[in-house]
């Protein structure tokens, strides 16, 4: 990542080995950007529309959304350094933040560029940029690894959170995880009952012992949630601990952009004993990256 600023803006490119489509996601959905830019956000990522940006400790921020061309172009505009909302402060005072994507064929080159410092009186100004100069280096620093590896900041320190895109049918994505045939596809070696709801399903993986799942939810083709005890490398009876102990592993399907959005996310360490709490953490946060990439590749027949 390269940052240079001068009198009038800041300028921040980024060669990031992803897609096109998971870096317009990460720009543009409360879930993308909370991984590498404000903790929280409010609002509609709309042109007109005012976001406000939760900056934890450093209070709120607020942002109008001013151009949006789909995978390639993405602004708004905000009062620098400030924090200030929207039309407390002269109009004239605002600058433009404007991501450019471009696909190459490592990935995604991202070009952000923040113009309009000079627009801003000359007391406030040199702090302005100077804030956000070192903002921008501290925040997109933070990109590469949500989009390449799926880390994210701690805004939740007992979840897990792992997205997809993939250009397949959402009905065949939901197969893939919903069914026992399409989870012996890719993902176990075997399956013992039906996932329906309030049923126990085995699993029986390829390099370890079964593990019971409890299917709590099942809204085809959209969503499905079960329950289980999380970071057992030997397997478990579903009686060996407390149900209040499992965690919840959650998938979501949404059709966008011709093809589907999966997520899945797992909720529900801190349910689980410290002894045993950060063993099971650390082996399912890179447990799904894996497993999500063997589904992606699953569904567009790269196995």
């Amino acid at each position: 990542m390269t940052t240079v600023a001068s009198e009038n803006e800041i300028r921040s490119e980024l060669m990031l080995k992803a897609p096109q489509e998971k870096v317009w996601w990460a720009l543009t959905t409360q879930a993308g950007w909370t991984g590498w830019f404000s903790s929280g956000v409010e609002g509609t990522f709309a042109v007109g529309e005012t976001l406000k940006l939760d900056f934890g400790p450093y209070g709120d921020a607020f942002a109008r959304v001013v151009e949006m061309d789909p995978m390639t172009l993405f602004a708004y505009q905000w009062h620098a350094g400030d924090g200030s909302e929207i039309g407390t402060l002269p109009e004239s005072e605002l600058t433009t933040v404007r991501f450019t994507l471009e696909p190459v064929s490592e990935g995604t080159k991202l070009l952000m560029v923040e113009s309009g410092f000079a627009n801003i009186p000359s007391d406030r100004r040199f702090s302005a940029l100077e804030s956000n100069t070192s903002g921008w280096k501290s925040e997109l620093a933070k990109m590469a690894p949500w989009v390449e590896r799926d880390e994210h900041q701690p805004k939740a320190p007992y979840d897990i959170y792992r997205e997809r895109f993939v250009k397949v049918p959402i009905q065949k994505a939901w197969d893939a995880v919903a069914t026992p045939e399409g989870l012996k596809s890719w993902f176990v070696k075997d399956v013992e009952g039906d996932m329906s709801v309030g049923t126990m399903t085995i699993f029986h993986f390829q390099t370890c012992a079964s593990g019971p799942v409890k299917v709590i939810e099942r809204d085809e083709p959209n969503t499905i949630s079960w329950l289980w005890h999380p970071g057992e490398k030997d397997g478990c009876t579903w009686n060996k601990y407390p149900e209040d102990q499992t965690t919840t592993v959650k998938f979501t399907f949404t059709e966008k952009n011709g093809g589907t959005e999966i997520v899945v996310t797992e909720s529900g360490f801190d349910n689980i004993p410290e002894e045993r709490r950060m063993m099971a953490l650390g082996l399912n946060k890179g447990g799904w990256s894996t497993v999500m990439d063997w589904l992606r590749d699953y569904l567009t027949g790269k196995v």
